[in-house]
């Protein structure tokens, strides 16, 4: 598994598509997901807010529209939009630490 700040990269086999993983701290401010070094467009996320109490806002990018509000505990799993190329996310009231898996198309 992975521990707090470390990331990974894999390349799967079947097409050369590739996923990053990664625990990552989010602040009460936007801050960009770290994607590795996955090319965009970006395909499926799956993503889990660890904290207890504090829900998480997964955004388009920095200041931008909201995609979807993961509430504490909870792991969602979408596909961004072909436009979405710098994710961000911002944590509610307390910094949150999210899990996440994200490959490319």
């Amino acid at each position: 598994g992975l521990k707090m700040g470390e990331s990974k990269d894999v390349t799967i086999a079947s097409g050369n598509a590739r996923y990053h993983c990664a625990i990552q701290k989010v602040g009460t401010n936007d801050e960009v997901i770290k994607i590795g070094e996955l090319v965009t467009p970006l395909g499926w996320a799956r993503i889990k807010n660890t904290d207890p109490t504090n829900y998480v806002e997964i955004k388009k990018s920095v200041g931008g529209a909201i995609i979807t509000r993961i509430m504490p505990g909870e792991v969602v799993r979408f596909r961004f939009d072909p436009a979405d190329t710098a994710p961000a996310a911002k944590a509610n009231t307390a910094q949150v630490n999210i899990e996440y898996a994200i490959t490319e198309t």
